[in-house]
């Protein structure tokens, strides 16, 4: 197995802002990846959360800029739609998954359903962005760097689907100064090697 290279940077929304205007997220959380794709400059962004109180809570926060547009619903329900829909090459952001007791599916994976698991989402939702005919950017959170079976894992599930990406790792930093928030090699990016 090859190793996945750590670019030994933060990830910033703005770097990958020139392959596209669209922006589109799996798992609005709270709003702050919108908000961050937002000051990216993004002209449209669209981000799916199938939990209801952080659908409702982005709602309120987002409810008059335009260049926002919310889905409520799994990821894997709504991503079709989405890439029916004329928007060229667009920048997913792939964090659909359970991460605490407030978010979607979490209470199903301490029961032992599979569906919900953060593995199980990312490649369902590695599957339909794969199956489109656009070579999409693919922004895949929550990893833990080259050790991540997972990881090795979908860089071979792109790389069967559609050669020719380049893969690395970015840093995440989720709060200033603070190095409790601090993440090494959390976020891996797969950008096609012709653009």
């Amino acid at each position: 197995m090859q190793p996945i290279p750590s670019t030994n940077e933060l990830l910033h929304y703005k770097d990958f802002r020139h392959f596209s205007d669209t922006f589109i997220e799996t798992g609005s959380g709270h709003g702050d990846g919108i908000q961050r794709a937002l000051d990216a400059g993004f002209a449209r962004i669209f981000s799916i959360e199938a939990y209801y109180d952080s659908f409702l809570l982005c709602a309120r926060r987002f409810v008059s800029n335009g260049r926002v547009r919310l889905y409520r619903g799994k990821s894997v329900e709504v991503l079709p739609k989405l890439l029916r829909m004329d928007l060229g090459q667009c920048v997913f952001f792939l964090d659909a998954h359970p991460s605490n007791e407030k978010s979607y599916g979490y209470n199903e994976v301490a029961l032992g359903e599979q569906e919900y698991t953060q593995d199980k989402i990312i490649r369902d939702e590695l599957g339909l962005i794969l199956g489109d005919e656009r070579r999409h950017i693919l922004m895949i959170d929550d990893l833990r760097g080259d050790s991540d079976d997972c990881a090795h894992q979908y860089v071979e599930i792109v790389q069967r689907a559609k050669p020719g990406y380049s893969f690395a790792f970015y840093d995440e930093n989720l709060s200033g100064d603070n190095p409790e928030f601090f993440y090494k090699d959390k976020l891996l990016v797969a950008v096609p090697y012709d653009y």
